[in-house]
């Protein structure tokens, strides 16, 4: 439980860790306004600092009540952990859709990685499929340029998990240069997939595998066991996800194939 109380605004500092970093200033100017006009209707959320208190939820509220002139708002005093605060961060964004696919992906990325959250524990506690999870995860590791251009919605989070897809990070730049060349800020999700398909051989759909010869299988394949006794946390959850409880060889081989060719040879 919290307490609720007035707070003065200059008592609360703005969080690290909270993922969203970019905020709409037209979007900003209206809430001040409403703000002027109805004041704050719903509480932000705080935990007590070393000096004063650091905000945890509801910073467009906090921004906005500054540029309405106000001296203090409404807030709800928490007791929390910073892994608490994290979630609680990346919750409250993703209902308010106001989060770039970037910026949860670096939180989801900070969860798995500083707190030792599995992929599971990751979705069941944001409230996301495993997979949504996995792709969040896959787009860390994909090269600056794509990373650059999701993060200032040249490109849909779509789009850039299909460039994620390939391991090499300078075909990764290449495709999202000409993808943008092409389409501008609009590159759509199926034209995408066709272009990747064409000039990187990315994902070639069932109809053009039943045309090829058969692949020879790479030393990840070859040498499975050996590569799974080194995949790290998250190597390994994806490896689950792929297998879907499968546990033939084949398919274990496979799985460990997929892994080490998308997402690296090396933990994090």
């Amino acid at each position: 439980m919290g307490l609720f109380e007035n707070i003065p605004l200059n008592e609360i500092k703005p969080s690290d860790s909270n993922p969203r970093t970019r905020f709409d200033d037209r979007g900003l100017d209206e809430l001040a306004n409403s703000i002027k006009i109805n004041g704050v209707l719903q509480p932000i959320i705080v935990r007590k600092a070393k000096t004063g208190y650091e905000l945890i939820a509801g910073e467009r509220r906090f921004r906005a009540s500054l540029s309405a002139g106000l001296v203090t708002i409404p807030a709800k005093i928490l007791e929390a952990t910073d892994e608490q605060v994290l979630l609680i961060q990346i919750v409250e964004n993703l209902q308010r859709k106001g989060i770039n696919p970037m910026e949860e992906a670096r939180a989801v990325g900070k969860l798995f990685h500083d707190y030792s959250l599995t992929i599971e524990e990751i979705a069941r506690k944001i409230g996301k499929a495993q997979s949504h999870v996995s792709y969040q995860l896959s787009l860390l590791k994909s090269a600056s340029d794509v990373q650059e251009s999701l993060e200032q919605n040249r490109i849909s989070r779509i789009v850039a998990i299909e460039i994620a897809r390939m391991v090499d990070h300078g075909d990764q730049t290449k495709a999202v240069a000409a993808l943008q060349r092409e389409h501008g800020n609009l590159v759509p999700h199926k034209e995408a997939k066709l272009y990747l398909s064409h000039t990187f051989g990315a994902r070639p759909n069932k109809r053009e595998e039943s045309r090829t010869v058969p692949v020879k299988h790479s030393e990840y394949f070859t040498n499975w066991k050996k590569y799974l006794f080194q995949f790290s946390a998250e190597q390994f959850e994806i490896c689950k996800r792929i297998l879907r409880g499968k546990t033939d060889t084949q398919k274990i081989a496979e799985a460990v194939e997929t892994v080490m060719t998308r997402y690296g040879s090396g933990g994090e």
